[in-house]
């Protein structure tokens, strides 16, 4: 990620932000190492701005990783729900903004929106993150913060997909590996987007273009850790693929993901063409 200074911006390591109330904007190009072979945003590379700006934010309000780490706690997310509405390109200079509030006593809830130059919505975004005692790996209250978590209203903005029908085969595809260093982040257990590079690589030779890729859900039961063997099931239906990530008989991971169909939408004169299955 290649965040732009600007006048009035606040530097934040790497990141340049704006403190605007409770709510934080940056600016940011598409590097080419967060691409595909389409010259757009690979779909993990959004989930890793996205965690990396809420990092950012959370700690300039005092209750980053940092923190955390000093009273024996940590972040993690519990549930991804995102929109695309276009994935943006290479070189192209975007605007990202993000804010967070209380979903329940143990739940927070974190919003993004990523935008191109003229101020189009290229992405939505609504997460649900709990603290966890890093000895004990259950969540804790959020009264454990005191008044640190803004009050900011912060309602979901991305319903989750339809309930997936019993009837529907969830087995087509299934394959079975271990973790490695490569998945595991700095909280011990393997990173999110992992999990959706793992759902992604489920589809093979069936791969779907990552451009046509409109909608992420994830929901996280359970954290899973370094050489524990994974076993992924995936189900396909037109516009639909499911995929469950299990390890010692328990689920870890549910990933539902939303593709574009074939012929949908159009293209403006001069707009590079969308890459298709």
């Amino acid at each position: 990620m290649a965040w732009l200074g600007k006048d009035g911006l606040e530097i934040h390591g790497n990141c340049a932000m704006k403190r605007l109330m409770d709510t934080w904007q940056s600016s940011a190009n598409v590097c080419s190492y967060e691409c595909d072979a389409s010259g757009l945003m690979r779909p993990e590379s959004l989930l890793h701005w996205i965690q990396d700006a809420a990092e950012t934010h959370a700690a300039a309000l005092g209750f980053g990783y940092d923190w955390g780490m000093a009273q024996g706690l940590a972040w993690v997310e519990t549930a991804v729900n995102l929109r695309v509405l276009r994935w943006p390109a290479w070189k192209e200079s975007t605007a990202f903004r993000t804010w967070t509030g209380i979903a329940s006593p143990v739940q927070a809830r974190r919003r993004f929106e990523l935008f191109d130059s003229a101020g189009n919505l290229l992405a939505e975004a609504d997460y649900l993150w709990v603290l966890i005692d890093t000895e004990r790996r259950r969540p804790v209250p959020l009264k454990r913060m005191g008044e640190l978590l803004p009050k900011t209203e912060c309602p979901a903005c991305v319903p989750p997909p339809p309930v997936w029908e019993p009837g529907l085969n969830n087995g087509d595809l299934q394959r079975t590996f271990r973790v490695t260093g490569r998945d595991i982040d700095f909280n011990g257990h393997v990173n999110n987007a992992s999990y959706l590079v793992w759902a992604l690589d489920d589809l093979g030779e069936r791969q779907y273009s990552a451009g046509r890729l409109r909608e992420i859900h994830m929901a996280f039961r359970k954290e899973t850790l370094l050489n524990e063997e994974i076993s992924i099931s995936c189900g396909i239906v037109p516009g639909r693929t499911r995929h469950l990530v299990t390890a010692g008989g328990q689920r870890r991971a549910e990933i539902d993901l939303v593709w574009q169909s074939r012929g949908f939408g159009t293209k403006k004169k001069g707009e590079a063409p969308e890459c298709t299955p």
